[in-house]
């Protein structure tokens, strides 16, 4: 699953100038546990969240030429300092590499 939310409010992603992707497939948290047809949740478990890695090629272009830059977030949407390289407006997302769902893409002038 791939989402794409503006963070701006009230401002459309063609015109946003940060937006947050969100990329998973499965996910639970550490020690959870379901009954055994998986219709009941037995215990909730705690962190960290356990996530089944995601590897995407994403083709980011905006009209007015501003070259994205995409950092990645923690579980709690704060930057961790690592930043992904674009180049030619393609970037590849490992979530393997980077053990997060959550990136920001940021448009600057």
């Amino acid at each position: 699953v791939i989402l794409v939310t503006s963070l701006q409010q009230k401002t459309p992603l063609a015109t946003a100038k940060k937006i947050l992707l969100t990329v998973m497939a499965r996910a639970e948290n550490t020690g959870m546990q379901y009954n055994d047809t998986h219709s009941e949740l037995l215990q909730l478990g705690t962190a960290p969240i356990l996530l089944e890695p995601v590897a995407v090629t994403l083709n980011i272009k905006r009209k007015k030429g501003k070259s994205p830059t995409v950092y990645v977030l923690d579980h709690s949407g704060n930057r961790t300092g690592e930043q992904i390289a674009v180049r030619k407006n393609t970037v590849y997302i490992d979530s393997k590499i980077y053990k997060t769902m959550y990136y920001e893409i940021e448009f600057k002038k």
